[in-house]
């Protein structure tokens, strides 16, 4: 019986890159250089979008790229979005990455972090307000076509009223459960890699 030798394909550890660009085959650092002056004349904000198929180098570029501006003095956040898929917004994040970079950074303080994220946890709380009160007010204008209207108004003051009271109470709660999870986001995410490693050994 023949022996089959496995594989064993060395892995890149793009958590420690020591150097920029190192192991470049393909010669990717005049890309990432010029897509860097590209990005250095920019007036304003800008995405960019990277396509190839599958196993053709864009993480090992995107990471050495990340490297490179990092190692350049650019602000740089990595988000890869497949290791975050298991959270439901997608706000929260990239709220939660840019918070983490902000403790990072000599420039800003504890004080400025904890507004960004007090900030962050009002969008979120705003965002998903709207969308009730959008629904409740299209159904009120259906009803005041109808001979309830009066009525039904009346009722939804009050009730509104009611409800506007308990919601700032139950806003300031949620709000801090926001500010919480964005503040243990990148202790989660060291979690799920920490368990993903282990399923690989």
């Amino acid at each position: 019986m023949t022996e089959i030798k496995q594989l064993n394909w060395q892995r890149d550890n793009f958590e420690n890159i020591e150097e920029a660009w190192e192991g470049d085959l393909w010669e990717r650092q005049r890309l990432g250089i010029q897509l860097t002056n590209y990005v250095d004349r920019l007036q304003c904000g800008a995405v960019l979008a990277l396509d190839a198929r599958w196993g053709e180098g864009k993480t090992w570029f995107v990471r050495h790229w990340a490297k490179y501006l990092d190692d350049t003095q650019h602000n740089v956040i990595y988000l890869d979005a497949f290791a975050n898929d298991y959270l439901d917004d997608p706000f929260l994040t990239i709220a939660a990455e840019i918070s983490q970079a902000f403790k990072g950074s000599n420039e800003i303080d504890a004080e400025e972090i904890e507004d960004f994220n007090s900030k962050t946890a009002s969008v979120l709380i705003s965002l998903a307000s709207i969308i009730p009160m959008i629904a409740a007010r299209a159904g009120l204008h259906m009803i005041g076509l109808g001979a309830l209207g009066e009525a039904a108004q009346q009722t939804y003051k009050e009730g509104k009223e009611l409800y506007d009271l308990a919601s700032d109470q139950i806003t300031e709660k949620v709000k801090e459960k926001i500010e919480e999870k964005i503040n243990s986001h990148h202790i989660e995410k060291e979690t799920i890699q920490d368990f993903k490693n282990e399923l690989s050994l």
